[in-house]
């Protein structure tokens, strides 16, 4: 058996090619994969190599989210970049390490190893842990590794600076591959926000992240955050060290790990194989921080245009003269780095006059559901989403939190539940099941919005008031849906037309998906209706109505 060699491979994937057990000294070992599988059947073929006789004994197959991998875009580090390719990789686990704490197995199946192998042990280190090492339930919102690994960690504290420090990790992996990197961090030493843990983080001695502030990304003591990235394994390098060290700016001069990750990533083709190209993967154009700071005349205040999830937004002007949006992130911000990147992604990818000319929000929406190579379901669609040029123009906007849709043979994605409150798809909301009709129903709210020229969710109203698309819907039932529609529209739009706006309205915002109409109907309505507001204007041949009409054009 020492000398036997295998080859295993799914439908997809060669997870194993001419694989020998001469490397493994123990009688058993495992190996561990996350495939994303687009089928309803997964096949898994063992091939015996060279007249081999080999067995497997136990094959163990655990369905976990598209969120824990696929959906992500993540950090290159060398060269930097983004890459987005999960979805078309295998991924081996090749390291699982509970920093800190003892070999524990989770919900998953997963081993998390205790990491006394891997660390390099400096001087002024201590293995840190907060009451709740062994009463896991206290640590909050934990999705990415299990409770215990955040209950533990290892922690370093200094007198001053003129001490050496820092806490490291070194792994051997296989040359020539990229490597999946994840890295845990929980604050389980402070008892207050106001004592900041600041600290850096390097990926093979070059930094991953300068002065990482946990506060400021949980907003919370004992909340679980992590970081991803992708690093490059080249011929030269057997080894993948992660650390972390203080940031000497801080008040206090400590920092913490808890956990860390380490995958080894298939090419697009499928196979595990020594050389592998670092350029064979996808990048985006970087403007460096002087571009952005002359663009911005250094971020002048009276050039925010708007704030969103993720920061505020600044207009620019490039050297070319070229208008554009600048994003600048909030450390407070809940938005992450990845709905940030996944933003830059499927902007980056698409390239439709509705989106990029600013012909009509509608049209965009049909767009991103029908117009690309796989739909995109916007998932944020309301009225501060929909932005408006100098002429009134308006563009579908902010694309965090946008997802790739369903392929042809299924309905629906299943995923958590993101969005805005007062426009997320009830049906979605209970059932996690994301479907462009969510778009559909979120657009119901900014028709509904705009007739009654009100917001979507206001606190400063009754209860019975306080979501509108709701309070909408029941004086619909009532009848006396005529008394929420803004005083503004009337006399001045066409009823037939407001009419027509109104039924489509709730038409989207039908509770069940499958009565709700697509987006290409709801294009072809407004357009109807806005047929009926300049018929009706031409007939009167009013000035003053045409320069309404004008207002009306440019919004629908």
């Amino acid at each position: 058996m020492t000398f036997a060699s295998i080859k295993v491979t799914t439908d997809s994937f060669v997870l194993l090619d001419n694989f020998t057990f001469a490397n493994y000294t123990n009688s058993h070992f495992k190996k561990e994969y996350a495939i994303n599988i687009t089928s309803d059947e997964l096949s898994l073929t063992f091939i015996p190599l060279n007249n081999s006789l080999v067995f497997v004994n136990a094959i163990e197959v655990i369905s976990i989210s598209d969120e824990l991998f696929f959906d992500h875009i993540v950090v290159t580090l060398n060269p930097s970049g983004f890459f987005e390719q999960f979805s078309k990789s295998a991924l081996e686990t090749v390291y699982r390490v509970n920093i800190g704490g003892a070999t524990l197995s989770d919900t998953l199946g997963r081993t998390w190893e205790n990491d006394e192998y891997y660390f390099r042990h400096p001087i002024n280190t201590s293995t840190s842990s907060y009451l709740v090492s062994t009463n896991p339930s206290a640590i909050k919102y934990s999705v990415a590794a299990p409770p215990s690994v955040y209950a533990m960690a290892r922690a370093l504290k200094i007198a001053s600076q003129s001490q050496g420090y820092d806490l490291s990790w070194i792994f051997n992996v296989d040359p020539n591959f990229m490597y999946f990197v994840r890295v845990h961090f929980c604050d389980i030493i402070n008892n207050s926000l106001n004592n900041k843990m600041v600290f850096n983080l390097f990926i093979n001695g070059a930094f991953a992240v300068r002065s990482l502030d946990l506060s400021s990304k949980t907003r919370r003591l004992v909340v679980p955050y992590y970081h991803d990235f992708i690093s490059y394994s080249s011929r030269n390098t057997l080894k993948v060290s992660v650390s972390v060290d203080p940031d000497t700016r801080a008040d206090t001069l400590d920092a913490i790990m808890n956990g860390v990750e380490i995958l080894k990533i298939s090419n697009n083709a499928g196979r595990w194989r020594k050389k592998k190209s670092v350029t064979s993967f996808k990048f985006l154009r970087h403007y460096t921080l002087p571009e952005m700071q002359q663009a911005t005349n250094y971020f002048d205040a009276e050039l925010i245009t708007g704030a969103g999830g993720f920061g505020k937004v600044y207009k620019g002007k490039l050297e070319n003269g070229k208008v554009v949006a600048i994003k600048v992130a909030n450390p407070e911000s809940r938005q992450g780095l990845s709905e940030f990147q996944n933003e830059i992604e499927l902007l980056s990818g698409l390239r439709h006059q509705n989106l990029v000319s600013l012909v009509g929000a509608a049209k965009g929406l049909l767009y991103l559901h029908t117009g690309a190579k796989q739909s995109i379901i916007h998932r944020d669609v309301k009225t501060t989403n929909i932005l408006l040029d100098e002429n009134l123009v308006p563009k579908v906007a902010d694309f965090g939190i946008s997802k790739k849709g369903p392929l042809l043979d299924k309905s629906h994605v299943t995923t958590n539940v993101k969005g805005s409150f007062g426009y997320v798809d009830p049906e979605y909301f209970w059932t996690k099941y994301l479907t462009k009709k969510s778009d559909v129903y979120s657009f119901g709210v900014v028709l509904i919005e705009v007739i009654c020229g009100k917001p979507a969710l206001d606190d400063t109203r009754t209860t019975q008031e306080m979501n509108l698309a709701l309070w909408a819907l029941s004086c619909h039932k009532k009848g006396t849906f005529n008394e929420m529609v803004d005083p503004y529209l009337i006399g001045k739009v066409n009823m037939d037309s407001l009419n027509k706006v109104l039924e489509l309205a709730w038409k989207c915002l039908e509770e069940r998906r499958v009565n709700r109409p697509s987006m290409g109907y709801v294009l072809c309505q407004l357009e109807e209706a806005l047929h009926l507001e300049l018929a009706s204007h031409v007939l009167n041949d009013n000035d003053n109505d045409n320069e309404f009409t004008d207002d009306i054009e440019a919004v629908v």
